[in-house]
């Protein structure tokens, strides 16, 4: 009965609880969402800038790193020597090596030795090719300004190129003009790998292009891998494999650099875009980003899977640990924490819906109020310490010796006990077993020198036995349980003192 009463405690309070649990979880997910889909947006923009912000730094880089091959190669006697001598052959064959290691290890592809007068002296990556003028911003711009320039030129066969030019001065002497160059036509892949992005799509404005040499560089496109004609825009590199008319024409309208999205077959994409300007600051095309929406959502679903299961889990946690520490709090509420009997509390509490019990069932109510003899003698004798250890003794006793089942024992005050029994009247026990109890307490032979004519630790015990009715009060019983336990007090402790009532007498006196 009791345990179904403790059920039903925490039962109730478990749905709410519960219910809080849920609505917490449900507010938690929904926040998630409602974040990522900020987060989302966020990393849109977030990836255009990163973006602009790669390329950017990927020139400078290129720049930097030309900027100290030129300085190498503008102080090597050497080729000063050969150049002064204007030994086109011999310096061909001098720095054509060096061009092949650079080939090799940084993919540079272009070698220039320029006259004052900005011709070509000497085209190392094409020897045969000679003495013409180039019209390029970033030769003009070193001439004029007699410092390096960097940047990127579309070449005469619209290759796009980035391009490194620096003065050649030995000892204040102007001597010529070196560049370095690379073809980053084939930049895409390596842009998308830098910065974890599903696709990028390189395109050139078709107004820059060299109209004379365009079929040609078209063929030699073709000879690689497709270049797919946009309209206003070329595509000259794309990590997205089979273009389609709807990319291409997307790509050629596509000028807006802000945030927007874009749907093929079924998969949507955020598209963001940067210019790619020459060194003259001029838009000569164009880097799109497509990120994928889709896996940001896979990813997005994963996370509120993950994210749900790891709730449902310390939800879980939380309920099992909620239900044991119920029944931990119930136990601590209602137990004595130093003998496990049950507390005053508890007695107070139940023993009125104990006495209601034995009246809607018919049962004989019996109360037993237990006192320790002189117990605060053994206090003063022993100590607080052994009178702990007494009182758990006793406690123990106690607790064994009733049926736990139909006779709850609760400890009331500091050495005080009680005991409630409902029992039918034809299984009602006789009083000797009461003496019982107060002969195994005493055979216990727990020293008390000082509890006198017994030398060990004895109990008292008042006694009430009643058929109970609607009109039986409790605090009644007590009052004369309580009596009843001062009368075996007086009579010389060690024993009990009993009051029956109820309607089936037995051969012997009764109480239970």
């Amino acid at each position: 009965m009791l345990h179904s009463k403790n059920s039903q405690f925490i039962l109730k309070n478990f749905l709410p609880f519960t219910l809080s649990i849920f609505l917490i979880s449900f507010i938690s997910i929904s926040s998630i969402y409602n974040l990522e889909k900020v987060n989302i947006e966020f990393q849109s923009k977030h990836n255009r800038i990163q973006l602009e912000k790669t390329y950017d730094n990927q020139l400078r880089l290129y720049g930097r790193m030309f900027s100290g091959y030129l300085d190498f190669i503008a102080h090597d006697k050497n080729i000063i020597k050969l150049y002064k001598t204007k030994d086109r052959q011999a310096l061909y064959d001098y720095t054509k090596p060096i061009l092949d290691r650079l080939q090799k290890q940084y993919n540079i592809s272009h070698f220039y030795f320029h006259t004052l007068e900005s011709k070509v002296f000497l085209r190392v990556h094409d020897f045969k090719r000679h003495s013409d003028l180039i019209d390029r911003d970033t030769l003009f711009q070193t001439v004029k300004t007699k410092t390096m320039t960097a940047g990127i030129e579309l070449g005469v066969y619209n290759t796009l190129t980035l391009r490194v030019v620096i003065p050649w001065i030995i000892e204040g002497e102007l001597l010529g003009y070196i560049e370095l160059g690379e073809d980053i036509d084939y930049m895409a892949s390596s842009l998308s790998e830098m910065l974890n992005m599903t696709h990028v799509i390189i395109a050139i404005n078709m107004d820059k292009l060299h109209p004379s040499k365009y079929n040609k560089w078209l063929k030699k496109r073709m000879s690689d891998e497709p270049s797919l004609d946009a309209g206003q825009f070329v595509i000259i590199d794309s990590t997205i494999m089979n273009i389609n008319k709807k990319i291409k024409a997307y790509v050629n309208k596509y000028m807006k650099h802000e945030n927007d999205n874009f749907i093929i077959k079924g998969v949507s994409y955020r598209v963001n875009s940067i210019s790619m300007r020459d060194a003259n600051e001029n838009i000569i095309g164009k880097v799109v980003l497509f990120s994928a929406v889709k896996e940001e959502e896979n990813a997005f679903k994963n996370l509120v899977a993950r994210t749900s299961i790891l709730i449902a889990l310390i939800s879980l946690l939380i309920l099992v640990s909620y239900y044991i520490y119920a029944r931990k709090i119930i136990k601590i509420a209602i137990k004595d924490d130093m003998t496990q009997l049950y507390n005053r509390r508890f007695f107070d509490l139940n023993s009125k819906k104990q006495l209601k019990n034995a009246i809607d069932n018919d049962l004989v109510f019996s109360l037993l109020i237990i006192d320790i003899d002189n117990f605060k003698l053994y206090n003063d004798t022993y100590g607080h310490m052994k009178g702990d250890d007494a009182l758990k003794h006793v406690a123990k006793i106690l607790n064994d010796f009733f049926n736990k089942e139909k006779e709850m024992v609760y400890r009331i005050g500091g050495e005080e006990f009680a005991v409630i029994c409902k029992t039918r009247k034809e299984a009602a026990l006789n009083i000797s077993r009461v003496q019982a109890l107060v002969d195994l307490v005493y055979s216990a032979k727990i020293p008390h020198t000082r509890n006198e004519n017994y030398g060990y630790i004895t109990i008292s015990v008042g006694v009430v036995s009643k058929n109970v009715d609607e009109d039986t009060s409790f605090s009644k019983l007590f009052i004369k349980a309580d009596a009843n336990l001062y009368k075996a007090k007086e009579a010389g402790r060690n024993r009990l003192s009993f009051s029956k009532d109820y309607n089936t007498p037995r051969k012997s006196d009764s109480f239970l």
